[in-house]
């Protein structure tokens, strides 16, 4: 599924939250997961945004690179992505809070696609950062 944000939660351990509607498609599968995948997309998969962001009952079907870490569905063009395994999970009005420990971490250079005011946009250094 296309998540708009997750957040840091702790360093030690590795943690890190997002939310899942309690009305999503596959809502039952991420709360009975033991372990998930959280890709951060580079400025050129916002196909794949788009594509993750539609109700299938296979994600995945149909995309060119993907492969498994764990057995877990992954996309290789990713920036980064952080395999997790569930360490908490709260109840939280209409949604679930989702806390996942960190396990592996793959990163590649590149920029990250941002999704902003209801756009697809690409991210620059703040200029009080230019050439720092």
């Amino acid at each position: 599924m296309t998540a708009n944000s997750f957040t840091s939660v702790s360093l030690d351990p590795p943690l890190i939250l997002w939310n899942i509607a309690k009305s999503a498609t596959h809502f039952e599968d991420f709360k009975q997961a033991e372990y998930f995948a959280i890709n951060i997309l580079n400025e050129d998969q916002y196909l794949e945004s788009k594509h993750f962001s539609k109700s299938a009952d296979d994600k995945f079907e149909g995309l060119d690179d993907v492969d498994e870490y764990m057995g877990i569905p992954i996309l290789n063009k990713s920036l980064t992505t952080f395999v997790c395994r569930q360490y908490e999970l709260h109840e939280a009005g209409d949604h679930y809070i989702i806390v996942g420990q960190i396990e592996a971490c793959r990163n590649q250079m590149g920029n990250p696609l941002v999704f902003h005011n209801g756009q697809y946009k690409q991210a620059n250094v703040h200029q009080a950062f230019a050439g720092v």
